[in-house]
């Protein structure tokens, strides 16, 4: 966490399954997960639902990166295209 702070980082979340809401008026978003569906399809309704609400306020989408710990796999690729309805999320892998 030291790490992220040093570097710009101003508040950090835990993925919650049981909300949807994202609660920050932060722009950019940077998502440190572990490659499980559970994890993705969390990640993925949550960010349905934010695009959604800043549609119907009329406010500029955010930007967000998601990085897969250890590493993305077929199946995850596959659960993002079924549950991503067509957002676009930056992905990469450590």
């Amino acid at each position: 966490m030291e790490f992220l702070r040093e570097n710009g980082v101003q508040r950090v979340h835990r993925i919650n399954p049981k909300e949807l809401e994202i609660s920050s008026e932060i722009d950019k978003h940077l998502y440190l997960m572990r490659n499980t569906l559970r994890n993705v399809r969390t990640v993925c309704a949550q960010v349905a639902h934010d695009v959604r609400v800043r549609q119907s306020k009329g406010t500029y989408p955010r930007k967000r990166h998601l990085v897969f710990i250890p590493r993305r796999t077929p199946v995850i690729e596959f659960t993002l295209e079924q549950y991503g309805n067509g957002f676009i999320l930056n992905k990469g892998n450590i």
